[in-house]
């Protein structure tokens, strides 16, 4: 029982240092570092949906070349929203298979204005999100 009692103390004393350590570090802290992938409210560009796929369309430029085609898979891209709605660590997790247009898509999430944010327990967190872009030629 003795034995018990000691081994829950430790873990007691290690997790209130812990604690500290975490609160009063200058280091980054982890859990500061945390990227979500679901949140009770999820990141949401300033205007919404609608607003968002208009700035898309706005934005894009045709590459030279690209026109001669008609239509391209989907290009999924990924980012993080950070706690204060800036847009970083983007990169393409699926290419349209032509690296102009995947280029024209990362160029134009990366000039994105920032977001709200995403947030759990009330506090802004960062979130990865997923963002398809799909390129159609009408001729």
């Amino acid at each position: 029982m003795k034995k018990i009692i000691v081994l829950l103390l430790i873990f007691v004393a290690g997790y209130i240092n812990a604690q500290e350590y975490i609160y009063t570090s200058s280091s980054v802290c982890p859990i500061d570092s945390t990227v979500y992938q679901f949140v009770e409210k999820m990141p949401e560009y300033k205007g919404g949906k609608t607003l968002l796929y208009k700035y898309l369309a706005n934005q894009i430029g045709i590459p030279e070349g690209a026109e001669i085609y008609q239509y391209f898979p989907k290009i999924y891209i990924q980012y993080i929203v950070e706690k204060g709605g800036e847009i970083s660590n983007v990169q393409i997790i699926k290419s349209s298979g032509y690296d102009k247009l995947d280029n024209e898509a990362l160029r134009i999430v990366k000039s994105m204005p920032a977001w709200f944010p995403g947030s759990s327990q009330g506090q802004p967190v960062r979130v990865k999100y997923t963002l398809p872009i799909a390129f159609k030629f009408l001729k």
